[in-house]
């Protein structure tokens, strides 16, 4: 099963994802989402991820390629120009709350001229360092912001596009193929989210009756995120996700469409 395969996960301190991708004919299979939902202050985040890999057989198999994604809101896009490579915490310090002990990572993004400066989970890289011979590691709004470019460079109107997963949804908009906003938000309750999608049309003047959106991950036209966004923003549509793999749902692969083609 593994020949050739990769294996891809994201993840996060409340749980995390994984899918197995055949590059060859682009199938993917398990794809799996684990939660940690019942809080237990007993056990550490490294304990409850043991516990799932002993639970799930494709993550203790050998793969071709292995590649992390972290899945936080600690990560800020700086244009190439402007990035001192010896502060990288001055673009994240206004954003979030940063500890003396953070690390600082960067992943390039060649497409747009710029850096994703990002803070890693260092404890949950550690635990799978000791579970795989070697890994790649980027932040999950890389793949994001990548895969959603290939999107927009396909039309020449402003185009925003929005994955919305659990607690968080990341909002982007694009003319053509370049990028002009960006940034993730708490939701908790429906009105949130469309709160946080008029504020931002507001900002970029673009017109709800007009602007096309649309939205990715852990959404259906049946979730009230969807049923009330729709009363305010007219060309709001779930997007479809066109694979190779039968075995993913409509809903599976718009909640692994980031990391389809990592």
């Amino acid at each position: 099963m593994t020949q050739g395969n990769q294996l891809n996960l994201i993840v996060g301190l409340n749980g995390f994802s994984f899918l197995v991708v055949n590059p060859e004919n682009k199938t993917f299979q398990a794809p799996t989402q684990v939660d940690f939902a019942v809080a237990d202050y007993r056990k550490t985040t490294e304990e409850q991820y043991w516990e799932a890999f002993l639970k799930y057989p494709e993550l203790t198999r050998n793969y071709e390629k292995v590649t992390i994604f972290h899945k936080n809101a600690y990560a800020t896009f700086v244009p190439n120009e402007l990035y001192d490579e010896g502060q990288p915490e001055l673009y994240l310090q206004f954003a979030t709350k940063l500890f003396e002990t953070d690390s600082f990572d960067i992943d390039e993004i060649p497409e747009l001229g710029v850096k994703n400066v990002f803070v890693p989970y260092v404890h949950i890289n550690n635990f799978l360092l000791d579970q795989f011979d070697t890994f790649e590691y980027h932040h999950f709004e890389t793949a994001l912001c990548k895969q959603f470019q290939k999107i927009a460079a396909q039309r020449s109107d402003k185009l925003a596009l929005a994955y919305v997963d659990k607690n968080l949804f990341s909002l982007y908009v694009f003319q053509g193929s370049n990028l002009l906003f960006n940034n993730t938000f708490e939701i908790l309750k429906p009105a949130d989210f469309v709160y946080y999608l008029l504020f931002t049309a507001e900002q970029l003047e673009l017109d709800p009756e007009q602007f096309p959106l649309q939205l990715f991950g852990a959404i259906s036209e049946d979730s009230p995120f969807f049923q009330l966004a729709y009363q305010y923003i007219r060309n709001i549509e779930v997007a479809t996700v066109t694979t190779n793999s039968h075995s993913l749902s409509q809903l599976e692969a718009r909640i692994f469409f980031p990391i389809l083609n990592a």
